[in-house]
């Protein structure tokens, strides 16, 4: 049987020889290097022997290019594009071009308009058989695809030919010519090892080649694997066992070549990597046993490298609120000992609302030595960086706008008095996302943007920026270690690849094969007569099989083939494809539970050990830790509200000081809109005073009062967002508050008789060594004492309990403060008014029914206690005292009052409620 060294001794006297191997890709050459070492090595051979000469012919092409340049002058000069500068022409062209109105997505475009002109230069497709398939409909406003693409490639062909560029199929185009012509030398012998159905343009140079040299074709020799289906409950269960299989062949066998393949690691490639980590806790690269060859987005994956650009945003004259407190929060950021104080800034800004900051007004926070957001490190960067904006010109190439941002970046955020080359050798032993990898990544990024200079002769700073910012979107780490035993990639990038052991998963009926779509810029029919890759079902299911068999074929010793079973979208079916193979172990349909679906027998050993794991141990922590100092404790109501709904909300919010951090919204915030009404009527109650004032006015006079506060309001809107209080905006904000507080005015009506007495009332609460401070927003004389109201702006209703945990404790705070003052008693009245256009009304609790309809306390529901009046306040205290006293004791522990409490509650991810028992949770009441 052969096995993986077979074709590597065949080939060993013909490399000896001098004969020049050529394969479809690097990936390959990379592995015939390799295997071509391990046999001299097997051999103990020399150590020290020439480099065979393996090449892919791609690379081979561009040496020859090269001489071509060298040798003559029959050859022009030409840059030759690589894939993202190729791209690139066509967007721009395809931007600039006077019929790409129709376009809905240039970014989907682009890419679809590049592949159908590598199609047709591959496949040797004219333009003129393009044309035939244009539309004939005459109509000035309507344009085909096939019209679009012919127009697009005019422009492109001439502004190649304009700028003396071409793309690597067009080079080939022109080479062949003089390699019919015997103008080039070639080597005599040639061996093309591994192409299957290359198209017309490379199957012309092998004919050339054949004609002019002596030339072989050599396929891998077929192997017999044992192989094994498998199936899975879903993809992540898939992956895990995929990593612990190839985690114990390589514990067994060191020299093993491992591949694992999927057809989805563009979206998989993270949780490869971090199952990988978890199970080889590998601490470098290059001790890794492990390389996934991913063509996923690397930012995406290393999104560090993104933050970037993010931070040339300072340039901006003004910064969105949002974006600023992003950029002050980046690991990137230069003098991170400002951390806490850029962190204050962010606060202040949240709790203010602001919606964008002037970079002048941003350097003016930051050098402010007597606030707690002084950051003069970063205010002197900011200069700098301003000065050295100010000296560029408005529009100027991408080398001056590449040199100004390294520039600007040295300031912000990189320690670059290390050589470049020093940052390379580093970057190749760091951990990725280290400071020196993502370092070594942007050099790589910022020499690519550099190439682009020949498309970009003029930009602006915002259209510099543009590009980078699309480049690093677009970057790919360009790195081949062929060296690690487990490969995992897709699988184009493991095609003509040798394996010891293969694991093919995701070969469901979604995954293998995968949908293709035909290029909407080459006329479906065309493509199908000239049987052009994946053009039809039939093709696509043909070279799947192929594929598929080819894999087989490949692996020496064993290959599982597994599917999930279902998605995040429902229940999977293995490809047709995997039925067809016959295997040692067939796939069980049944409804198994997951342990019996490790089929393998590596896997049932991996499952058997994991049966034997211990528990996970449980600790109970002290619910309890001492509080040492009251001084630094600070919150009004919050504090008492927070430790009635959960004892661990109130320690990291008021002991931790972790609150939630202020949300920015579009437009003006609630939290400014009941500000203001609560302006607007403590200005109409000091006009009016008495109830009975609103029986003696007139329509007109009234309206008038409430017009003069309402304007009161407005006033304070517009000191706070000039932004959005225009004057339109103004005056329908102004009749919506006037015919909120006209409507308002009727609640009030029904009260019994009351004289408001305080508005926003300074009043100080104590227990034990506790003191806190609060406002309260306004206190009315009713015939049997005093009421104290809390207004209300939202649609939900605050009711007052006789609960040992209450979740609205501020009017009970309010009389239990006044009570130790001995101000406004006695208290008889508790009353939330709930001022908005939908519902107005009064909630709450009184001693009695004229102060408000239905509010008497012995009519509660919320109150259950067969309770008097005085009863009722007495509890209430006590209650207060209680929490109080649980605060004082350092009583912290995660116990929510019930599941309502954590809806909101923004420390889920640090009092891991969630994973608690489910059953203990959904005991609360």
């Amino acid at each position: 049987m052969p096995d993986i060294f077979t074709d590597i001794i065949a080939l060993s006297n013909a490399i000896e020889d001098g004969w020049l191997i050529l394969t479809p890709n690097h990936r390959t050459a990379v592995q015939a290097h390799e295997h071509y070492g391990a046999n001299l090595k097997h051999q103990s051979k020399s150590s020290v022997r020439p480099s065979p000469s393996i090449y892919p012919v791609d690379i081979w092409l561009k040496t020859l290019s090269q001489q071509l340049l060298l040798d003559g002058d029959n050859f022009e000069s030409r840059t030759v594009l690589d894939s993202y500068q190729e791209l690139t022409l066509w967007k721009k062209l395809i931007r600039e071009s006077e019929i790409t109105s129709p376009l809905l997505s240039l970014e989907n475009a682009a890419p679809n308009v590049l592949e159908a002109y590598r199609l047709i230069t591959q496949w040797q497709i004219s333009l003129s058989s393009l044309a035939a398939y244009q539309s004939k409909i005459d109509i000035a406003d309507y344009i085909d695809d096939y019209t679009a693409f012919l127009h697009w490639v005019k422009q492109y062909q001439h502004y190649c030919q304009q700028e003396k560029l071409t793309s690597f199929s067009e080079l080939i185009q022109s080479i062949l010519p003089l390699l019919e012509a015997g103008t080039v030398y070639l080597p005599k012998k040639i061996i093309l090892l591994g192409f299957n159905n290359p198209p017309p343009l490379y199957q012309a140079l092998f004919d050339i080649l054949g004609n002019k040299s002596s030339l072989q074709k050599l396929q891998w020799q077929g192997m017999q694997p044992t192989l094994y289906k498998q199936s899975y409950g879903d993809e992540l269960s898939e992956i895990n066992a995929a990593v612990k299989w190839s985690e114990a062949i390589l514990r067994k066998d060191p020299n093993a070549k491992i591949g694992i393949i999927s057809n989805d690691i563009h979206h998989q490639h993270s949780v490869f990597q971090s199952v990988l980590q978890a199970t080889f806790d590998s601490t470098t690269q290059v001790e890794s046993p492990y390389f996934i060859a991913s063509t996923s987005n690397f930012s995406k994956d290393y999104p560090l490298l993104l933050e970037i650009p993010e931070l040339l945003k300072f340039n901006n004259e003004e910064i969105p609120a949002i974006e600023l407190c992003h950029l002050l929060r980046s690991p990137l950021l230069y003098a991170q000992e400002e951390e806490n104080s850029r962190a204050a800034l962010e606060i202040y800004l949240r709790k203010n609302s602001q919606r964008s900051v002037r970079s002048a007004d941003l350097r003016t926070l930051l050098g402010n030595e007597e606030k707690d957001w002084h950051c003069p490190f970063l205010a002197q960067a900011l200069m700098s960086c301003e000065t050295l904006r100010r000296q560029q010109k408005h529009s100027q190439n991408i080398n001056a706008w590449a040199d100004f941002f390294t520039k600007q970046l040295s300031l912000l955020a990189w320690p670059l008095e290390q050589k470049e080359e020093e940052i390379k050798q580093q970057a190749q032993h760091s951990v990725p996302q280290t400071n020196n990898f993502l370092i070594f990544c942007w050099y790589q990024v910022l020499a690519e943007y550099k190439q682009l200079n020949f498309l970009y002769r003029s930009l602006t700073l915002s259209q510099a920026l543009t590009v980078l910012k699309q480049l690093i979107q677009n970057f790919k780490y360009n790195e081949n270690r062929q060296e690690a035993p487990i490969q995992i990639s897709s699988s184009n990038d493991a095609s003509g690849l040798r394996y010891t052991h293969l694991w093919l998963l995701g070969l469901s009926d979604l995954q293998w094969p995968l949908s293709k779509y035909n290029n909407p810029f080459i006329p479906t029919s065309l493509q199908r007569k000239l049987n052009l890759p994946e053009s039809s079902p039939k093709l696509i299911h043909e070279a799947a099989v192929e594929t598929l068999s080819e894999f087989v074929s490949n692996t020496s010793q064993e290959v599982v083939l597994s599917y999930p079973r279902a998605n995040a979208n429902g229940e999977l079916n293995p490809t047709p494809i995997l039925l067809s193979l016959k295997t040692e172990i067939e796939i069980d349909h049944k409804n198994i539970d997951s342990g019996s679906l490790q089929l393998h027998p590596l896997s049932l050993e991996i499952s058997a050990l994991a049966a034997k794991t211990e528990p996970t141990e449980i600790l109970q922590e002290d619910s309890c830790i001492t509080l040492p100092d009251f001084t630094d404790i600070k919150g009004g109501i919050s504090l008492i509200t927070d430790q009635s709904e959960c004892p661990f909300k109130a320690f990291a919010v008021h002991r931790l000081k972790a609150p939630e951090l202020s949300e920015f919204t579009y437009g003006i915030p609630q939290k400014d809109i009941g500000t203001t009404l609560h302006l607007i009527l403590e200005q109409l109650w000091n006009n009016l005073k008495h109830q009975s004032t609103l029986s003696v006015l007139s329509d007109n006079e009234l309206q008038q009062t409430i017009q003069i506060s309402c304007e009161a309001g407005i006033e304070h809107l517009r000191k706070r967002h000039k932004y959005f209080m225009q004057t339109t905006y103004a005056e329908l904000e102004k009749q919506r508050l006037i015919k909120l507080i006209t409507k308002w005015i009727e609640q009030e009506n029904l009260r019994d008789t009351f004289e408001v007495i305080a508005h926003e009332f300074q009043v100080q609460w104590q227990h034990a060594d506790l003191k806190l401070n609060f406002k309260i927003d306004r206190v009315d004389k009713i015939k049997n004492g005093f009421a104290l109201i809390d207004y209300k702006s939202g649609s939900v209703k605050a009711d007052v309990s006789d609960e040992e945990r209450p979740s609205n404790p501020q009017l009970l705070l309010y009389a239990s403060a006044l009570a130790q003052t001995n101000k406004f008693n006695p208290v008889n009245a508790l009353l939330y008014a709930q001022v908005n256009i939908d519902s107005p009304s009064y909630h709450g609790v009184s001693l009695d029914a004229e102060t408000y309809p239905k509010t008497e306390y012995s009519l509660q529901n919320k109150i259950a206690g067969d309770y008097s009046w005085n009863e009722l306040k007495q509890h209430w205290q006590d209650v207060l005292s209680n929490i109080a006293q649980e605060f004082l004791d350092g009583y912290l522990a995660v116990d929510p009052k019930s599941p309502k409490s954590c809806n909101y509650c923004h420390l889920s991810a640090f009092c891991r409620i969630q994973e608690q028992d489910q059953e203990a949770l959904n005991s609360y009441e």
